[in-house]
């Protein structure tokens, strides 16, 4: 079959390219599409997106009605990567038991044996911490812990651990020995093997696509990989920087010729391309450099199609601020820093654009005092956007306009729903809002209350 990579800058032009993906039905009308997504905020974003683009009324130029919204995205699963995965290899896999919830018992019976002698206290609470510590390692350090099964001491790039961590390793193989039988890494990697020469489980539809993952772990990408040599695989994956992206793949070019990266690599080797420009990028961009990378590797390897962002667009002649950070970013640019001094030691024309806060509010900080003054900060924000017009009078934005990022949704969802329900007596309109990205247990009180029991 296929490997398809598109990159881009944004979402935008991903959901534009999955639109175009999507409008060419499979051969089986019933035959429902498969969609991997990060999360259930990017799963909602996206389908309002696709709403808009498939099935939408066409003007006589072929292109869709601007804000005509008569589209419907229907027979589309999204999932999430984990469910991908078990789709890709069949219920029969075996994979699971090393994953946190299970091993943490395992942990637990281990540690009452030997935690002593390992020097690690035998409560639950450290038992989950560290069960949760391998189910990570087996995905995103399956090389180390290859090396842990074999009798290796070695750390991800395979050198000597110290002997302060060599504790790890040796309650990896009492735990692999507590509960026999292969640890998932090992399954993991069988089963891609046969993957890439069996098939896929049956029920897997023709046609594959990963949507908006800033990174995917290298068994994952193995998966993809082997999964492409019977079915159709289109991977659309953002970059931070379309700019450092152009970059570092010319710099694998540059240094690889044309030959796979020999996997692990240490951060520090010179055949990591890293690029130069905008500081940001370097440090906040790393992880997605370094996802890019392996995905462009990955699919150079199996001779897919790559398909690289778009050229950076000009600035506008009078670009906010938060238009020339986005510019800066994306074209990975340095900042022109401080004023320079010229020869007789006065300060030379200065580079920086000027910022005027009173005219310009593309970016603003908001200082406010503990989560609940938070919440009413972010609601009065939004009520001002959403009173915005146009010159024709109609609303500048709508609620699903609008989407808020924040680290850990369940523990403000609360304050969330009772702030944007609004008080009419008082002159205060409610807001719809939906929270995106909770476990069961923080959406049903019922499962809730049942999981504290089982807690107890």
């Amino acid at each position: 079959m296929a490997f398809h990579l598109t990159v881009a800058g944004s979402l935008e032009p991903l959901a534009d390219r999955l639109a175009t993906v999507l409008a060419e039905p499979l051969d089986d009308p019933f035959t429902a599409e498969l969609v991997a997504v990060p999360g259930g905020g990017v799963r909602a974003w996206l389908t309002a997106q696709l709403a808009e683009r498939l099935g939408a009324t066409r003007s006589g130029d072929g292109s869709v009605g601007a804000g005509v919204g008569d589209g419907i995205v229907a027979n589309v699963d999204f999932v999430f990567p984990a469910a991908l995965v078990e789709r890709a290899l069949g219920p029969d896999s075996g994979l699971g038991r090393w994953s946190t919830g299970p091993l943490t018992w395992a942990v637990h019976d281990v540690l009452q044996r030997v935690g002593p002698e390992l020097g690690q206290p035998t409560d639950a609470v450290r038992a989950r911490a560290i069960a949760d510590l391998f189910d990570r390692y087996t995905l995103y350090r399956p090389e180390m812990v290859r090396g842990w099964s074999d009798g290796r001491d070695v750390d991800s790039i395979g050198a000597p651990l110290d002997p302060h961590q060599r504790w790890q390793p040796a309650l990896w193989r009492a735990v692999q020995a507590h509960l026999g039988g292969p640890t998932d890494e090992q399954l993991l990697r069988a089963a891609v093997e046969r993957l890439a020469g069996e098939g896929p489980d049956p029920t897997l539809p023709p046609r594959v696509v990963v949507f908006g993952l800033a990174s995917l772990p290298t068994p994952h990408l193995r998966l993809l990989a082997a999964l492409a040599t019977h079915r159709e695989v289109v991977v659309l994956a953002p970059t931070a920087s379309a700019g450092r992206w152009r970059e570092v793949a010319d710099q694998l070019d540059e240094l690889t010729r044309g030959a796979p990266l020999a996997l692990p690599l240490e951060r520090a080797d010179e055949r990591v391309p890293v690029g130069v420009g905008s500081a940001l990028v370097t440090t906040w961009g790393r992880a997605s450099r370094e996802a890019n990378l392996l995905l462009l590797d990955g699919t150079r390897a199996v001779g897919g199609t790559v398909v690289a962002p778009h050229p950076v667009p000009e600035l506008p002649a009078s670009p906010t601020l938060l238009a020339r950070v986005q510019h800066g970013l994306r074209a990975d640019e340095a900042p022109p820093g401080p004023p320079v001094r010229g020869a007789d030691g006065e300060r030379s024309t200065d580079r920086r654009p000027l910022f005027d806060p009173a005219s310009d509010g593309s970016l603003r900080w908001h200082r406010a005092y503990g989560p609940a003054r938070q919440v009413e900060v972010l609601r009065d924000a939004l009520l001002h956007l959403l009173s915005e017009v146009d010159a024709d009078g109609a609303p500048r934005f709508e609620p699903r306009d609008i989407a808020v990022l924040c680290p850990d949704p369940g523990a403000v969802s609360a304050l969330v729903e009772a702030a944007f329900a609004g008080d009419e007596s008082q002159g205060v309109p409610a807001i719809a809002v939906r929270v995106a990205d909770r476990s069961l247990r923080q959406d049903n009180p019922v499962l809730d209350t049942a999981a504290a029991l089982l807690d107890l």
